[in-house]
């Protein structure tokens, strides 16, 4: 478990064995029913709701996070119109901001806490949240290389073929 230092409250976090849902701990007790809690916790949650919603980012600024990042995604450093395979198959990769510190931890919608991601990187990052930037990309590069990911179409070896009937 990491001790996370992000948020402005942070409260231990757990999934309940009998809700099946994550939950706060209090005082070694699950805050939905009660349970004692003996393992270690799945994180830390922020507790309060972000007194601010979210709200669409203007186009504007959109423009210019691309345009800081040189139509680079963020943690892989690939350019947008690189594609991307796995296992032979096209992955459909488009532009996704993401709060680099999640916007459920911290409430942070501004400029400095928003990047521009793939969508396979975004999803691999998903809700996680790290001790820096380097963790974060060390994480996801990983899991790149998990999944099968690959910039280069293999090649199709002719034994491969089926012939068209």
């Amino acid at each position: 478990m990491k001790t996370l230092a992000y948020g402005r409250v942070q409260i231990q976090s757990h999934r309940c064995p009998s809700c099946r849902r994550e939950a706060f701990v209090f005082s070694g007790k699950m805050s939905c029913c009660g349970i004692q809690v003996t393992k270690d916790a799945l994180g830390w949650k922020r507790m309060s709701p972000c007194p601010d919603k979210r709200v669409a980012l203007p186009q504007a600024v959109k423009d210019f996070i691309v345009f800081h990042q040189n139509n680079r995604c963020y943690y892989c450093n690939l350019d947008f119109k690189v594609r991307v395979y796995r296992r032979g198959v096209l992955l459909k990769r488009v532009i996704a901001f993401d709060h680099f510190v999640p916007f459920s931890f911290a409430g942070d919608k501004k400029g400095r806490n928003i990047v521009a991601a793939c969508s396979l990187c975004n999803g691999i990052k998903s809700w996680l949240m790290f001790h820096d930037e380097f963790e974060c990309i060390e994480y996801i590069l990983k899991q790149w290389r998990a999944k099968g990911y690959s910039v280069e179409q293999p090649i199709i070896e002719l034994s491969e073929l089926r012939p068209v009937v």
